[in-house]
């Protein structure tokens, strides 16, 4: 049947050709059991996110342990530190790593090979964040995001070029997509005294994007549409759904990266 009005596609195809790509990098890369096995869809709620404390530095650090646990990182050489004593790290290692998450008894091994001046990689906060939780959340998976990629074996999909969105595919597929696609357009409009940009996320990934990988991630662990859109905004629940029906027609690149999951948890097994 010929249809007269053509729905768009959410991504056009060399954006999703590039997204399909990423996530098959960071299967490859970044511990494909953890993710077959223990990654969850991570959502804004009291659930994933029980935090209380008595001040802004320990509410930070009890927010950035939840996330470094869902990341599998708690046995890597991470530390949060005090915005004001924060500076960013120059880092090298002696030889690429394996990175391995979770509890297995390599995870975190690579510290041994790492070089800085502590030999730790630090995190830091900005306090206004805490007002815009999601975007706190958001901005820990990506600084641990962009510490796995240079501790990697491989450069993402298309180079050094891409390593920027390549870091916000990794902490998509890290179980962060749904803080990534809220906070990817954050409304700049009111007078500029009212607008404080600290208490946004700068992004890459467009909406559009982000959401797109939220839904590739969300079909490869079989998460229902239903435990998704809730927790979105609500003019992203239509392009989510949107999202998850495009990707549903790419059914031979779909599978393939179920396939290369399942063949990398295999050959991880064995080793």
């Amino acid at each position: 049947m010929i249809s007269l009005f053509k729905s768009k596609p959410l991504v056009d195809e060399a954006s999703s050709s590039w997204l399909f790509d990423a996530f098959g990098w960071a299967i490859q890369q970044f511990d494909g059991q953890f993710f077959a096995d223990k990654s969850q869809l991570i959502l804004p709620t009291n659930e994933f996110f029980p935090n209380r404390a008595n001040s802004v530095e320990e509410l930070a650090t009890s927010v950035f342990d939840n996330v470094s646990g869902y990341c599998g990182l708690t046995k890597w050489p991470f530390k949060l530190v005090d915005p004001q004593q924060y500076v960013p790290q120059q880092y090298q290692v002696t030889q690429p790593l394996l990175i391995v998450r979770g509890d297995n008894p390599e995870a975190g091994e690579g510290h041994n090979q790492l070089q800085t001046q502590q030999d730790q990689l630090t995190v830091s906060y900005d306090p206004v964040q805490l007002n815009q939780p999601q975007v706190m959340v958001a901005n820990y998976a990506a600084m641990l995001s962009s510490y796995l990629m240079g501790l990697s074996s491989q450069l993402p999909p298309g180079g050094e070029e891409h390593r920027a969105p390549a870091i916000e595919v990794l902490s998509i597929f890290m179980g962060f997509g749904v803080m990534f696609a809220n906070t990817a357009y954050a409304f700049r409009g009111g007078c500029a005294s009212c607008h404080d940009h600290r208490a946004n996320r700068t992004a890459v990934l467009t909406e559009n994007e982000s959401i797109y990988a939220l839904a590739m991630f969300c079909l490869l662990k079989d998460i229902d549409n239903k435990t998704v859109t809730p927790h979105l905004k609500k003019h992203l629940r239509g392009m989510y759904k949107q999202a998850v029906k495009q990707i549903q027609g790419q059914s031979e690149d779909l599978e393939n990266l179920r396939i290369m999951t399942s063949a990398h948890t295999l050959s991880l097994s064995a080793s």
